[in-house]
């Protein structure tokens, strides 16, 4: 059976921010970007977004995924490269999904 999980980001080195990502941060975070990408691609992903804050302290992404068990949704958290370089930190919860209407969310900003 099929489960939806959630793991929630926080950037383990704030200055990433203001000075910016050094070379192995930002490889590691391409590499992030495009493990998001293959488990949309897999038909895995749920929602993927973060927070919109200046505030290190309230700055955090989500990924809402399917797996089919805690083993295997913690598999998809620890290879993401990001969580995996330490780049950020990432906290796992099991997640019960009520509605969803992306006809509602906002249009993407180009």
């Amino acid at each position: 059976m099929t489960q939806t999980w959630l793991y929630r980001l926080r950037l383990n080195r704030i200055e990433l921010l203001t000075e910016g990502p050094t070379p192995d941060e930002a490889t590691a975070l391409e590499g992030h970007w495009n493990h998001l990408v293959r488990l949309r691609e897999e038909g895995r992903v749920i929602f993927v977004g973060r927070s919109d804050e200046t505030d290190p302290e309230r700055l955090f992404g989500d990924v809402v995924f399917t797996a089919p068990d805690e083993a295997s949704a913690r598999a998809v958290m620890a290879s993401d490269p990001a969580v995996f370089a330490g780049v950020q930190s990432a906290t796992l919860y099991p997640m019960k999904v009520f509605m969803v209407d992306a006809a509602a969310l906002p249009p993407e900003e180009e």
